[in-house]
């Protein structure tokens, strides 16, 4: 009697093959957002940093108080948060080239920023209004730096 043995119960279905479906996902998930705030901290850090700077505080100080700039936007005027551009820092000196968005009650402009640092001390290139509409540019760069130096604190052999 040559019986063959019964079969064995067929295995139930562990729990572990359903939760590996979900770590996957969830990994990346998570790997996506600690990507999202790095970038994003570090972005704020940027900014914040930009603000501090002189020439950034000084231009808007000069955006608030011009009466054309003020008339166009109305008052209050307030910057906005996401800056472009970049700025280069060295022991000896510095470049910043970037623009802020500024807002008031009847408008929206930009506000382009070109300096550099040099000796201790900050010169502007550039300090413009760029608004929205189509109104042209309004220049509010120091008449000291247009009369005296060229571009890049070369002098102009006057």
């Amino acid at each position: 009697m040559n019986a063959a043995p019964p079969p064995l119960p067929a295995a139930e279905p562990t729990a572990r093959p359903r939760r590996r479906r979900w770590i996957y996902p969830l990994g990346v998930a998570l790997g996506l957002s600690a990507v999202f705030v790095f970038y994003a901290s570090t972005t704020f850090l940027r900014f914040a940093s930009w603000r501090e700077l002189e020439p950034y505080r000084d231009a808007l100080r000069r955006v608030r108080a011009d009466p054309t700039t003020s008339a166009a936007l109305g008052a209050p005027i307030e910057e906005g948060w996401y800056i472009r551009g970049s700025v280069q820092s060295l022991e000896t000196g510095g470049l910043a080239d970037f623009s802020v968005p500024v807002s008031g009650p009847k408008g929206d402009a930009r506000v382009k920023i070109v300096a550099w640092f040099q000796d201790g001390v900050w010169r502007y290139e550039r300090i413009a209004v760029d608004f929205e509409d189509d109104r042209a540019d309004r220049d509010l760069t120091p008449k000291l730096f247009e009369d005296d130096l060229g571009a890049f604190g070369e002098e102009t052999g006057r």
